[in-house]
């Protein structure tokens, strides 16, 4: 799997692309509103404490928990429907859900991609689908780690090249 960095990285990459070249959503999407899509990018991952924990207690290897449930497009659904009734209660919330979404969502895209298989259609499919473009072992350790360097300069150029560096401060 990527490492965090990149699952925080991405969503936050593209909402900030978005809102610096979509006139539409220049001063829609405020920075509280980018970090959920990094917060969400990371969630799917939240069984890897539950692994830690059901190794120490039972010895269950990582495989029999990680990517089992939490790798699945039904969260997807969950957090737009979440997202279509907050609707009501503001737009902010409205505009929150969908990026946690997307968030969630480029999780799932990452996984399928680049290292091992997820279960997309969990629970009413067991059936994993993924490419591993990156390979098992050092060189795809070394891999990830160079990824999560090019997201960050990447993301320093965009924001410095287009002027949006000040709105960090």
């Amino acid at each position: 799997m990527p490492f965090a960095a990149t699952h925080v990285l991405v969503p936050m990459i593209l909402i900030s692309v978005i809102k610096a070249h979509w006139k539409k959503f220049t001063h829609k999407i405020t920075l509280k509103e980018i970090f959920v899509a990094g917060f969400f990018g990371l969630l799917p991952d939240i069984d890897v404490p539950v692994w830690w924990l059901a190794t120490a207690l039972t010895g269950a290897p990582w495989q029999a928990i990680h990517r089992e449930f939490t790798h699945s497009i039904i969260f997807v659904g969950i957090i737009l429907l979440a997202a279509f009734l907050l609707k009501q209660k503001g737009k902010k919330l409205y505009v929150m859900g969908l990026l946690a979404a997307l968030g969630y969502a480029s999780h799932l895209v990452l996984d399928f991609i680049i290292v091992g298989q997820i279960k997309p259609f969990w629970p009413f499919s067991s059936a994993a689908f993924g490419l591993q473009l990156v390979p098992v072992g050092e060189l795809g350790v070394s891999i990830l780690a160079g990824m999560d360097a090019l997201l960050i300069l990447f993301w320093l150029w965009h924001e410095e090249k287009f002027g949006k560096i000040k709105s960090f401060y």
